[in-house]
């Protein structure tokens, strides 16, 4: 039994800091917040420090390299890297990732490897492949289908692995040259044949979103989470919010490449424009949907062209310094990530018989976002994983 003594708690439903208490934790369980300490078991002082539930980054590609070129087809490097990488999600104070496309099937064995205890890291859901067009956006790592029998036949291929989720890419992306980002990839038919096969089996359908028509499209057809969404507009907008559809805007890689990369990388100037614009009217959209009500998670994308592993809490300030409040923040990569994946039984808030995912900060970040810096552990299944303090 561990007991993280004399701390103070974040109250999920509330959105504010308890009074002083004492967390116990039993396995990988919280089991009760007390204002006693039981004799006997292995205590942490916290001496007033704020609790937090583990972050929760539901948009990653684990075994992407994050560098220019972002794909690592040596599958003994990749394994090995990868490890790495779910180090620095927890470093981060990420301790549940849904991978939303890696190479071939390695994240189902690494999801597994997690699980049994060989690996030490985040929960993972992840979709194995994910889906796209013959020579589409990202195909090199992808499973590349179209038309209703072989988009079946590749969700199916995927659920033979036990995937979690389907994931598909509904348009093109952001470096591509000559080709629009918001261009479509599938129909709203080719969106619905998806999302249907997945349904059959239990799964849900994320959906790689940079246009308003294939935004419009996909939400028809019944997809759970709209993920960039860096084109899409008012319409579209609506219609999640009627549809109640998930949107992961993940404001990271475009801010990154625009402000911190591009300026000093010798990119041609193509892309530098092209880059200004998608970048102005991505975070215009996040404001509308944001202005809207739309459900919110937060993900960073990591592991895309010049984007690192556990970069989590640079998302959740970015967020905060486009609109939301640090309580929007902070829930929208906590309750809301769950929610997202149906696993709010289990995570997501600090609650008895919930798992024991949980973070520390010395200062609160509900009362600046910058407190993120604060982190000094991460507690994972009711073990401690990071140490900032020594």
């Amino acid at each position: 039994m561990l007991v993280l003594k004399n701390c103070h708690v974040l109250d999920s439903k509330k959105w504010e800091i308890s009074g002083r208490t004492n967390v116990i934790i039993e396995g990988d369980t919280i089991k009760e917040l007390t204002d006693s300490v039981p004799e006997g078991c292995e205590k942490i002082n916290l001496h007033g420090a704020v609790v937090f539930p583990g972050f929760m980054d539901v948009h990653v590609h684990t075994t992407f390299t994050g560098e220019p070129y972002m794909y690592d087809f040596d599958e003994v490097s990749l394994v090995i890297k990868t490890a790495k990488r779910l180090q620095d999600y927890l470093k981060d104070g990420i301790t549940f990732i849904r991978d939303v496309g890696s190479y071939k099937q390695v994240m189902t064995r690494i999801r597994q490897a997690v699980q049994d205890g060989i690996f030490v890291g985040p929960s993972i859901h992840c979709c194995g492949q994910y889906i796209t067009m013959t020579g589409g956006h990202a195909y090199e790592g992808g499973r590349q289908a179209e038309g209703e029998v072989e988009l079946r036949r590749a969700v199916r291929e995927q659920l033979a692995h036990n995937v979690d989720f389907i994931k598909v890419m509904g348009t093109w992306g952001c470096m591509e040259d000559g080709i629009d980002t918001g261009t479509p990839q599938y129909t709203e038919e080719e969106f619905r044949v998806v999302v249907e096969e997945a349904a059959r089996h239990g799964r849900k359908v994320a959906a790689h979103i940079g246009g308003n028509k294939a935004c419009i499209d996909a939400v028809k057809a019944g997809i759970h989470s709209v993920e960039h969404g860096i084109l899409f507009e008012e319409d579209a907008i609506d219609l999640m919010v009627e549809r109640d559809t998930w949107y992961v805007p993940t404001l990271t890689p475009p801010y990154r490449m625009f402000h911190d990369v591009m300026a000093d990388s010798g990119f041609p100037q193509w892309m530098i424009d092209k880059m200004e614009v998608l970048v102005k009217t991505h975070f215009d959209a996040y404001r509308v949907a944001l202005a809207k009500g739309v459900k919110m998670a937060t993900g960073t994308d990591a592991g895309s062209p010049f984007n690192p592993h556990g970069q989590l809490r640079f998302e959740i300030k970015l967020l905060v310094q486009e609109g939301m409040t640090t309580a929007q923040a902070i829930e929208a990569a906590t309750l809301n990530c769950a929610k997202c994946l149906g696993v709010e039984d289990q995570y997501g808030t600090i609650e008895e018989g919930k798992k024991a995912d949980l973070l520390v900060f010395s200062a609160n970040p509900l009362e600046d976002i910058n407190n993120l810096d604060t982190l000094q552990y991460v507690i994972k299944h009711g073990k401690l994983v990071v140490d900032n303090t020594k």
